[in-house]
């Protein structure tokens, strides 16, 4: 293709008397077109080296910077991160199907999807994708029945967000050191005051762990807690994966997609989406103990979304070139 329209260039400009516009019109379009040429070389190499996967590493989040891990460990390869809506071969976790939208075509290559889900109740209309997508597996059945509404073919795709493979990635001991471990969403890091001190009045031990730290010392922070409380999703997944009592707290309106994608997320496992709304009220030792007594992710349903995501692991269609 690209020899064909580098031809075309050429032939145009033989057959039209060529002026200066015409000169840089050619020079412009021929360097347009020699640039994706290189691009394209240079992501053949990268993808020689391992999956090229999409997902926002800037942020350096544990939800995002997970993606990079679970990858790894199901498709036994080398994972680079890839930012480029054009190159990457495959999304995981992450509310991230829509950065792909688009009204043209972004590259003729597919993309592979697994595990991904929607930001928001987006409309069906607004659903237009500037890339072929492979899907394999989806976050949950909001998600899924979004795209079947918009006429894509996901009736029987699996169903779980691969966070849930966490307790495979990392090796940690479960302790219970501490009464609670409390995660707050990055958007909710100066919000956590009256909570802590809620916790220290009501006489808990508590971890605060910091959701932007390196994944592993998040994983073995979340072994060291009877429950957990955590207004960032992931920090809910992560501790469904280790089979440790947890809830969601709301702490402010500052989230983008509100319950969606936290709904999205339980739909896979079966039970309905609970949180504890701090943003006005104290949290009181019958909250804490509910954490625990009301808890009800099932460990063998966990267990079954993460052999089901295994199982839809692309591996034949990742390509190396």
């Amino acid at each position: 293709m690209y020899r064909l329209a580098k031809n075309i260039v050429k032939l145009m400009s033989s057959l039209i008397p060529v002026s200066s516009r015409r000169k840089h019109f050619r020079r412009s379009l021929l360097e347009r077109l020699n640039a994706h040429e290189s691009a394209k070389i240079a992501m053949a190499k990268r993808r020689a080296c391992g999956t090229t996967l999409y997902y926002h590493e800037s942020l350096n989040n544990f939800g995002d910077m997970l993606s990079h891990f679970v990858v790894e460990r199901a498709s036994k390869k080398k994972v680079n991160c890839e930012t480029d809506l054009e190159w990457c071969e495959m999304i995981a976790i992450g509310s991230i199907i829509q950065d792909f939208f688009a009204e043209e075509l972004l590259s003729d290559l597919p993309l592979n999807v697994w595990g991904s889900g929607f930001i928001s109740d987006i409309s069906i209309a607004e659903i237009a994708f500037g890339r072929k997508m492979l899907f394999h597996a989806l976050r949950g059945e909001l998600t899924k029945n979004k795209l079947l509404l918009a006429g894509y073919d996901v009736q029987h795709v699996a169903l779980g967000d691969p966070g849930l493979l966490v307790s495979d990635c990392f090796s940690y001991e479960k302790s219970e050191e501490y009464d609670v471990g409390v995660i707050l969403h990055f958007i909710d890091v100066d919000l956590g005051t009256g909570l802590l001190n809620d916790l220290k009045n009501l006489g808990k031990t508590f971890l605060l762990i910091d959701i932007c730290a390196n994944a592993e010392e998040v994983v073995q922070s979340i072994a060291k807690c009877r429950v957990v409380i955590s207004s960032a999703m992931h920090g809910l997944i992560a501790a469904d994966s280790m089979t440790v009592p947890n809830l969601r707290i709301r702490l402010s309106d500052n989230v983008i997609g509100g319950d969606y994608k936290f709904d999205d997320y339980y739909s896979a496992l079966g039970v309905k989406s609970r949180v504890l709304d701090l943003r006005e009220n104290h949290l009181s030792a019958k909250d804490i103990a509910g954490v625990k007594q009301d808890y009800a992710v099932c460990s063998s349903v966990v267990a079954d979304v993460k052999l089901s995501l295994y199982k839809a692991y692309p591996h034949d269609s990742i390509r190396r070139i």
